[in-house]
């Protein structure tokens, strides 16, 4: 039989630039949903599911300031300005102690879907854009009145620098903390995160 075959040096250098082009080749950066879907899909996002999900736009503040999500049937609520999208999800353990551990996985946080935000404007806005563009870890907060506050979302450094931040409340189903709290309010994963358009228009601005 036969010993393993040995690759002469060509045959070496060859495969080590096909390597190499693999390695540099840039992954497809994942389409955004259309504005009407966009908080199911951070629902699907950040508790790893593939579960369907509604969800309820609310063109009026105050509505989506009372509503909750809800875990059967999956729906999320959302509300948008030019500025921001706001998402009100439910917690990766309520879907798996709800449809089963397979279903979900574990809780990620919001500036992942600023992450995915982020990279879908920087797949069609030049280097420069991507140059300035900072991400920064959540601003957590632990109530639903801070939450609804006002916060920095974005900050301009000097140097033109855009760091931009999510802003989180995470409050799982099966938190020993929250189990005297009502149903409603657990198993909840609340984000306000930048709207796409206008994280363009500020990475695309002449600095």
């Amino acid at each position: 039989m036969p010993g393993p075959r040995s690759f002469g040096a060509g045959a070496a250098f060859a495969l080590a630039l096909a390597l190499a082009a693999c390695a540099s080749t840039p992954q497809p950066v994942a389409e955004l949903p259309d504005a009407r879907f966009f908080c199911a899909d951070v629902q699907r996002v950040l508790a790893q599911t593939s579960l369907p999900v509604e969800n309820r736009v609310h063109a009026d503040f105050d509505a989506f300031v009372l509503s909750k999500p809800s875990a059967r049937p999956l729906e999320t609520q959302q509300y948008a300005t030019a500025e921001r999208i706001s998402c009100k999800v439910k917690t990766a353990d309520h879907l798996r102690v709800e449809y089963g551990p397979a279903l979900a996985g574990t809780d990620r946080p919001c500036s992942d879907y600023n992450r995915r935000i982020l990279e879908a404007v920087l797949a069609t806005s030049g280097r420069e854009a991507r140059r300035r563009a900072i991400l920064e870890p959540d601003q957590v907060e632990r109530m639903g009145p801070e939450w609804l506050k006002p916060y920095e979302m974005v900050r301009t450094d000097p140097d033109g620098s855009v760091r931009i931040r999510a802003k989180s409340l995470l409050v799982e189903w099966l938190d020993p903390s929250a189990q005297a709290s009502p149903p409603q309010f657990r198993g909840t994963h609340y984000c306000h995160l930048i709207a796409p358009e206008h994280l363009r228009a500020l990475l695309t601005a002449p600095g």
